[in-house]
């Protein structure tokens, strides 16, 4: 029997991620699942379809939860032990609910740096710690261990000098750009920091070398922070956000430096809320583009009435040519979501100024990310847009399918070429067809 459980103990800490989450959709999970619901006294439906919502809203949690940064199998094994704790306590599957970002926060940290430093902890065996804040413990308990581990190995890292680009040096402040790990680990010596880990690669995932690391040291305060624009996190000595009194204070004094010019991550902030303005010029804003490659950035400079077509141009050469960055959007569908609602805005934006350029239309027309699905730019947008031309129009009717409302609003209000026309005059709607018939005879005189 206790070769069994021995076996049956191994086969948990081998388990693959994808073997883990076939665990995920079985009838226990759902069992928890309606106990969770009848503990908070909601009542279950007959046909269950409560029970799927909130087991589909539970495992979208649970997998947002698991580090990226971890093994396969270690990834695999959290899973399993998450689940299993969620079936014993339904105060944890509330907090996957209602306060994700807290938990997920607060797991990953211990998640990782247990596996990161597991022969450091006292229970190194997963599985059997039965309850959360036991896993605080045994991480928080190796703390003096783990840091005299990395203090060693920090003091062996190379190439700190070089990774050091210096903006100020004085009695009140040292503020600097961080440009590798010997440099990030150095500095980050006795911080919460995961970018200062010498053990992990965290430094890698964060630095750019256009949005590098930026640390301040408060000398008179004794405080040290951590800025990385790309991502938005501003942190304090122990990895949590500062206050925005704080963030305003440091955000300045960097400003006060060379950094200014040679970063333009640095305004990210504050040139997307002048984005966002109204009374923006379209000098302003041309400036703002000119500054930033940021989808988060471009997308409002595309929606914005004041922006020009040259801004425009601009914006879709960058999105044509894959020279936008995507700094602390870390999921694929939300980039696409970026991208594609920037591209309507130019649509859009050029429908509103009738910009006399339509070679940027042309080339959206023809590109992936027109599609008929919600997922990309409506092709409609942009046969209806006023500088879109014949020779583009006749392409779309070739490819994509329109209803009715739309072909109504092209045939009464836009150009068409006789090739256009010919397959309207084809539809199956008698109102379409009878008036692209009607366009196509040589007696047709538009009204007005």
């Amino acid at each position: 029997m206790k070769l069994l459980l021995e076996r049956w103990q191994q086969f948990l800490n081998e388990v693959s991620f994808e073997q883990a989450q076939e665990s995920l959709n079985s009838k226990k999970t759902r069992k928890m699942i309606k106990g969770f619901l009848y503990d908070r006294g909601l009542e279950v439906p007959d046909d269950e379809t409560t029970v799927d919502v909130f087991t589909k809203r539970y495992i979208t949690g649970l997998l947002e939860i698991i580090p990226q940064d971890l093994t396969d199998n270690q990834r695999g094994t959290s899973l399993l032990w998450i689940l299993r704790l969620s079936r014993k306590d339904f105060d944890l599957v509330n907090e996957i609910f209602n306060n994700i970002d807290s938990i997920k926060f607060y797991l990953q940290r211990y998640l990782e740096r247990f596996f990161l430093y597991q022969q450091f902890m006292s229970e190194r065996d997963l599985m059997k710690i039965e309850q959360l804040y036991k896993l605080r413990e045994i991480v928080d308990e190796a703390d003096d261990d783990i840091r005299y581990h990395q203090k060693l190995k920090a003091s062996k890292q190379t190439g700190v000098e070089q990774g050091v680009e210096m903006f100020r040096d004085d009695n009140e402040w040292q503020i600097a750009a961080i440009h590798n790990k010997g440099a990030a680990c150095s500095f980050g010596q006795e911080t919460e920091w995961c970018t200062a880990d010498p053990d992990a690669n965290y430094f890698e995932e964060y630095y750019k070398p256009d949005d590098p690391l930026f640390y301040f040291k408060d000398k008179v305060r004794d405080k040290r922070y951590q800025f990385h624009y790309g991502t938005e996190q501003f942190m304090n000595e122990d990895d949590h956000p500062v206050d925005k009194e704080v963030f305003l204070e440091l955000d300045y004094l960097l400003k006060q430096t060379n950094a200014m010019n040679k970063y333009p991550i640095i305004t990210l902030q504050e040139d997307r809320d002048l984005a966002y303005e109204r009374s923006t010029t379209t000098e302003q804003l041309s400036e703002i583009e000119k500054r930033h490659t940021e989808i988060k950035i471009l997308l409002p400079i595309a929606q914005h009435e004041n922006t020009s077509g040259k801004t425009l141009d601009k914006i879709w050469d960058k999105i044509k040519h894959g020279k936008y960055t995507a700094s602390g959007i870390e999921r694929e569908n939300s980039i696409r979501y970026y991208v594609v609602t920037t591209i309507r805005g130019i649509v859009k934006v050029r429908y509103r100024n009738k910009s006399p350029l339509s070679r940027v239309l042309d080339e959206i027309a023809k590109s992936s990310w027109v599609q008929d699905e919600v997922s990309g730019v409506p092709a409609g947008e942009v046969l209806l847009n006023f500088n879109t031309s014949k020779e583009t129009r006749l392409y779309l009717l070739q490819n994509f399918e329109f209803g009715v409302h739309t072909l109504a609003d092209l045939l009464y209000n836009r150009e068409l070429s006789p090739e256009g026309l010919e397959i309207l005059a084809r539809d199956s709607d008698s109102a379409i067809s009878t008036k692209a018939k009607e366009r196509l005879s040589p007696n047709y005189k538009p009204n007005g």
